[in-house]
């Protein structure tokens, strides 16, 4: 059943203590990612770190937009769930049409 496959992360959670946030939601989906994986993965995606891997190219504020097609990667009932889930819970689409699952 699709709904049950749904975790809630806060964000503020996830600021505060994001090992700790990404360890919870691993195991909700029974991912198998170890505490020096998970720690990798908080270091390398800080914010200091992600500046090393700006495009300087890219405009302020500009989401990068790499033509990719994930309409195979979600079944169909998880694709309606995920929009179904955007247009009831976010007050703004920030920019992305969560229908269209091919750029």
């Amino acid at each position: 059943n699709v709904p049950e496959r749904l975790l809630t992360v806060h964000y503020e959670n996830l600021v505060n203590d994001p090992a700790k946030e990404l360890s919870r939601v691993a195991a909700a989906f029974n991912l198998k990612l170890s505490s020096l994986s998970i720690a990798h993965g908080v270091d390398e995606s800080s914010k200091e770190q992600m500046e090393t891997k700006n495009d300087p190219d890219r405009p302020p504020g500009a989401v990068n937009m790499l033509p990719i097609d994930m309409s195979g990667e979600f079944a169909a009932g998880d694709r309606r769930v995920f929009e179904t889930i955007c247009a009831k819970c976010l007050n703004s689409n920030f920019g992305y049409d969560y229908t269209v699952w091919k750029t």
